[in-house]
């Protein structure tokens, strides 16, 4: 019984390998590879295999197709149809189709030029993207939807124009387009992801349709339509100061950051811009809006910003010092990481909390003063080893708290400012004191005998000395 139970269980793995391997489609006419849209008489074009390269020289998708007697309409190109089709030189596509999906068309090196038909309403993600030679796309008016990277890494595209059904301009869509020199808002389009134009390092000038309720173009640059907020600076420009106007209260997520880019092996950064002048009116640091500004050296940050966001001033390579207002409460992960000719830091009174690998990187670093009473909660990671042979200035009454807390007591020398951030032992009628601290940073609910550290209603910190 065991012997017939082992031929049985043979044989049954060779007849299973020796099965016949599914086709990648449903059936194949005149060339095109097609799968049925189940429970429809529609179809959607595919690829032979998972090869992919299906396609060669020159291409017409009809709007419909007979198979077995039936007639099926052709809607969409499905998910990596024409995908690494290297030698495919034109393809002309069908007015029936309503959908490009997911990376219909990638790395098609002879394809020069790509018409998308009117009855278009959605391209996919990645679904045009990294066709070196590809001069030309010119997009339906049906259009309403693009995908994320739906357009990134067409290095040859020198123009293109968004339809006016297009209410959003997603991440990376134009990402790496470095022929782009120009881009048209149309009316429609209520957002704009700030990686969208990433990489476009000939990008100059954005123009807006005046019918544009969201956007508007100020000499090139892109605002929101109340101006106050810069939303990209386009990559392309090459001057080495730029004044944020007045009445900007937010740079916008990556708004400077848009040369960032390796085409080819070839890393592009921003090395024109060496001077930003920020507003008064300034109260927010997008996340990444400086990142990559290689020449810049010092910025002034304005006093109403109270967040330093994520990777704010990333790789900024060349900034030699920085020094933030009492306003600022919080640096947030990796924001001045990679800032590696970054010497002296100063940070205000009103700092409480510094982010995981907030100052990573930044290898030069010799002195930080910090005027906040009570030590910033930090994490393990906020400041490069090297802080080692770095020396910490903070207020003398906290001397101690720092000596023991995270990060902080990491720093090679730990010694007394001259008192500057530390509030005045007077007191004013009107100010009342929120919270009390010992000389080690630890809450207490009562004051003390010795020095007790005070945190006002109006944002002060006094130091008051009991006996």
């Amino acid at each position: 019984m065991k012997r017939n139970l082992l031929r049985f269980f043979v044989g049954g793995i060779i007849a299973f390998c020796c099965l016949p391997v599914a086709n990648a489609y449903d059936f194949v006419s005149d060339g095109v590879y097609y799968d049925i849209i189940s429970g429809s008489t529609n179809v959607m074009v595919t690829y032979k295999d998972k090869n992919y390269n299906s396609y060669s020289g020159d291409v017409v998708i009809p709007s419909t197709v007979t198979n077995n007697g039936t007639t099926y309409t052709v809607t969409a190109l499905g998910k990596y149809s024409i995908r690494n089709s290297a030698q495919l030189t034109s393809i002309i596509l069908p007015e029936s189709l309503k959908e490009i999906q997911m990376g219909s068309f990638s790395k098609c090196n002879a394809l020069i030029k790509l018409t998308v038909p009117n009855s278009v309403e959605t391209i996919g993600n990645l679904a045009i993207q990294d066709n070196p030679n590809l001069k030309e796309l010119v997009l339906g008016t049906g259009v309403k939807t693009i995908g994320t990277g739906a357009f990134m890494g067409n290095v040859a595209l020198t123009k293109i124009e968004i339809p006016k059904g297009v209410t959003e301009i997603s991440s990376n869509v134009f990402a790496n387009c470095i022929g782009l020199t120009s881009v048209n808002i149309p009316e429609n389009v209520a957002k704009i992801n700030g990686t969208a134009f990433a990489g476009c390092i000939n990008l100059k000038n954005f123009t807006v349709d005046p019918a544009n309720i969201m956007f508007v173009a100020v000499d090139g640059v892109l605002f929101s339509k109340d101006k106050t907020v810069l939303a990209v600076y386009p990559g392309g420009r090459t001057e080495s100061e730029f004044t944020v106007p007045e009445g900007v209260k937010e740079l916008g997520f990556k708004a400077f950051s848009q040369r960032c880019i390796t085409v080819k092996g070839s890393e592009f950064y921003d090395t024109s811009l060496k001077t930003i002048k920020l507003p008064s009116s300034l109260e927010v640091l997008g996340n990444s809006c400086f990142q990559y500004l290689v020449a810049m050296e010092s910025i002034d940050i304005p006093d109403k910003v109270n967040v330093v966001g994520n990777q704010t001033f990333a790789q900024c390579t060349a900034l030699k010092s920085i020094a933030l207002p009492a306003s600022v409460e919080k640096i947030d992960i990796s924001a001045f990481s990679g800032c590696t000719s970054l010497k002296d830091v100063t940070l205000g009174s009103g700092l409480t909390s510094i982010g995981a690998s907030a100052f990573k990187g930044d290898l030069a670093l010799e002195t930080v003063k910090c005027s906040a009473a009570i030590p910033p909660v930090c994490k393990s990671t906020s400041f490069d080893a090297t802080v080692s042979s770095a020396t910490l200035i903070v207020p003398e009454a906290s001397i101690g708290a720092y000596k023991e807390a995270e990060a902080w007591k990491t720093f090679g020398t730990i010694k007394a400012s001259d008192g500057a951030g530390i509030g005045s032992v007077e007191t004013d009628s009107n100010v009342e004191v929120r919270e009390i601290y010992n000389v080690n940073g630890v809450r207490i609910a009562e004051p003390q005998s010795g020095i007790n550290i005070m945190k006002m209603s109006d944002g002060t910190v006094r130091k008051v000395m009991l006996k």
